[in-house]
């Protein structure tokens, strides 16, 4: 298993007319991240001490239940993972829930910074970009994070973009998706999603 799956979480970003919508789940989890093999030595030195059948039995009945008990565990319900850097701007973070609060602050801490020298507001594209340098100077210590970048820029054009933890940037003007939910949330949109082109023809008259 991906340490970017250990926590859990998944946040999606759709496009409309002059709008943009993020949404993410806010459960925390910790999973079990020690290998098959680890937990097979681990039952092998309790079975070793064992002399019956059936206690042995016993003990592994038990040694499963408790790696199936410990494979997934909810910590809490009320996690963030979107956040607002401005009005016209979000953050979505996916992975390593320890890394996704210490680029929240930077990024926070950074932003400020931007707008005391330039006197305005970053830009999504410009943070984006922002963003994908930070993630990309710590590609041989990375965060152990996926971020997503929406916002809406001076015309109120949307702004999706998703990229991974060395920063490599993945834009896409409807519908961006990342977490440990990719696969399913993608079918999701690409089922649902009303595209600009579908609304014209479904609106045109005959």
């Amino acid at each position: 298993m991906s340490i970017l799956e250990y926590n859990g979480g998944t946040v999606v970003a759709m496009s409309g007319d002059g709008c943009v919508a993020i949404a993410s789940d806010t459960r925390l989890g910790q999973q079990y991240v020690s290998s098959a093999s680890c937990l097979e030595l681990f039952c092998h030195s309790l079975l070793r001490r064992s002399q019956s059948s059936m206690s042995r039995l016993c003990l592994l009945i038990g040694c499963l239940f408790l790696f199936f008990l410990a494979a997934q565990q909810t910590i809490a319900m009320d996690v963030p993972r979107m956040f607002k850097m401005h009005d016209r701007l979000f953050l979505g973070l996916t992975g390593l829930y320890t890394d996704t609060q210490t680029l929240y602050n930077l990024f926070k801490f950074k932003l400020s910074m931007y707008k005391m020298r330039e006197g305005r507001e970053i830009s999504p594209e410009t943070f984006a970009n922002l963003v994908s340098s930070t993630l990309y100077e710590k590609r041989f210590g990375p965060y152990f994070t996926e971020p997503i970048v929406v916002g809406l820029d001076k015309d109120n054009k949307p702004y999706l973009c998703a990229m991974d933890l060395l920063g490599a940037l993945a834009c896409d003007p409807n519908f961006v998706t990342l977490g440990t939910s990719t696969e399913m949330l993608l079918g999701a949109c690409e089922t649902f999603y009303r595209y600009a082109s579908q609304s014209t023809l479904e609106h045109s008259p005959v």
